[in-house]
């Protein structure tokens, strides 16, 4: 947060009690979001075409990170000075006197509506990870409520599915819907919760990264997506020495075959352990680059757990799924029926052997994941997307 961004946002809204506002849509994200080239948010920006395209009219509002520095998007309102006052709100005001968090935000938004939102109208809220939901439910009753998918969604996801398997108390209290990448993770929702809310209150609009199968068969470069990032650091050196315990068993298979293993950390690895043990083989090297080069350069992908599983299938690489205990990727199996399984250390050699002797089944594998892969992630559904945004759906 700077001191310009916080000046801007409360004179933007500040000016809000003479000057009227009226937006089709609000979009709005935390600031960490802003991922792409030119610090955009890569998974709003499709839309934001979409509505000029359709002359829909809208406003970006971006969250700032308080104590953290980040990008920020000059074309986003910042919601810097909104902010504090609504954290200074919930200070001042006890949630005990509240029956929930969600009620607490109606009150706060009631409070701040009259200055700052007095002339500020909108029909559609879409926000990513949740945010503000409740805050902007206390504006606008009326408006229609939707959290964007911004990473993968399992049956355990405490954003939308609650300890009793019911949809999440946030969603429910304002009566919000979820717009998911595809059909697959629209079925994790409704047949997941007992209580039926997401079978009319979830929509597969699809997203921006489109699958394109290649034939990697001639490669011998495999992928390792390496997940020192888990909130129980404890458990980093123990999956260290799984992996090095891997590496070491079958370091003679790996040579033999001439393959090499590209070691790429997750975007939160804190450097709380150090990993140069991995990359003392003589197969092994750390890999820095753009994931999807990273994949290019690869036949196969392997690791616990990583949702690098969905890049990997859409582009016709299969990834071999890592058996183990601290990052069980059984959900894969359970929630999304990853069509090749899991897999003990034995068994992935088994398959990496059985994959350099056969083309035909290496490309099987491939285009089993590369399906399984269009379940989950379509293309964006435009049709769709203008009819909920227009109220015709």
């Amino acid at each position: 947060m700077t001191l310009r961004h916080f000046l801007k946002s409360f004179f933007f809204f500040l000016s809000s009690f003479f000057k009227k506002r009226e937006y089709d849509v609000l979009f709005y994200y935390p600031a960490h979001f802003n991922r792409g080239e030119g610090d955009i948010n890569p998974f709003f920006e499709p839309l934001y075409g979409i509505c000029r395209k359709h002359n829909i009219s809208y406003l970006v509002i971006e969250e700032p990170e308080l104590f953290k520095k980040t990008k920020r998007n000059a074309k986003a309102v910042p919601f810097d000075f909104m902010l504090i006052a609504i954290l200074v709100l919930r200070k001042i005001i006890p949630l005990k006197r509240f029956a929930s968090f969600q009620h607490r935000e109606w009150l706060i938004a009631g409070i701040l509506k009259p200055i700052f939102f007095r002339k500020f109208f909108f029909q559609n809220y879409i926000v990513l990870s949740n945010s503000m939901m409740g805050f902007f439910r206390g504006l606008n009753k009326d408006a229609k409520l939707f959290d964007y998918q911004h990473g993968v969604i399992t049956s355990q996801h405490r954003g939308y599915i609650d300890a009793e398997m019911h949809a999440a108390e946030h969603i429910k209290r304002n009566e919000a819907n979820v717009l998911v990448y595809g059909k697959g993770f629209e079925d994790v929702l409704s047949t997941t919760v007992s209580d039926k809310y997401y079978n009319s209150h979830v929509y597969s609009i699809g997203q921006n990264i489109n699958g394109e199968f290649e034939n990697h068969y001639i490669k011998r470069t495999i992928l390792f997506s390496l997940q020192f990032a888990d909130p129980k650091k404890k458990d980093n050196p123990l999956k260290l020495k799984k992996i090095i315990d891997f590496f070491e068993v079958y370091s003679d298979f790996f040579i033999l075959n001439n393959i090499t293993i590209l070691l790429k950390h997750h975007p939160r690895f804190q450097y709380d352990i150090d990993p140069s043990p991995l990359y003392a083989f003589a197969f092994t090297k750390l890999y820095e680059g753009n994931l999807f080069d990273g994949l290019s350069e690869s036949f196969l992908h392997m690791t616990f757990h990583s949702t690098t599983t969905f890049e990997a299938a859409s582009r016709g690489i299969p990834t071999l799924l890592m058996k183990n205990d601290l990052l069980d990727p059984q959900f894969f199996v359970d929630d999304y029926n990853y069509p090749l399984g899991i897999m003990d250390e034995s068994e992935i050699v088994e398959h990496i052997q059985k994959y350099i002797d056969d083309e035909v089944d290496y490309l099987n594998s491939a285009k089993k994941v590369f399906e399984w892969y269009g379940r989950f992630y379509s293309e964006i559904d435009e049709k769709l997307f203008v009819e909920l945004m227009k109220g015709t759906k």
